[in-house]
């Protein structure tokens, strides 16, 4: 994407579970999408370096909200926050 001109889209990924599934759907994106921007929603506390560069493939904006929010909640928190 060229610099200074927003983003039309954001990946919004919810994680509950797996953190190998979730690190793998991240990688899918950066392979696919590099300049896409992604935030993540931590819907069970259970994943770990998310943030910023953090060893992943791009920056990531991790939402930590403290609780299971359920999809759809988890899905507009990310919407918003990204916003």
């Amino acid at each position: 994407m060229p610099e200074g001109r927003p983003s039309l889209a954001t990946a919004v990924v919810v994680h509950y579970g797996s953190a190998a599934s979730t690190r793998r759907t991240l990688a899918s994106l950066r392979n696919n999408a590099p300049d896409l921007p992604v935030v993540v929603v931590d819907n069970d506390g259970g994943i770990n370096g998310l943030d910023g560069q953090g060893g992943l493939l791009g920056a990531v904006t991790c939402i930590r909200p403290g609780r299971n929010l359920g999809y759809g909640a988890a899905c507009n928190l990310a919407v918003r926050e990204s916003s």
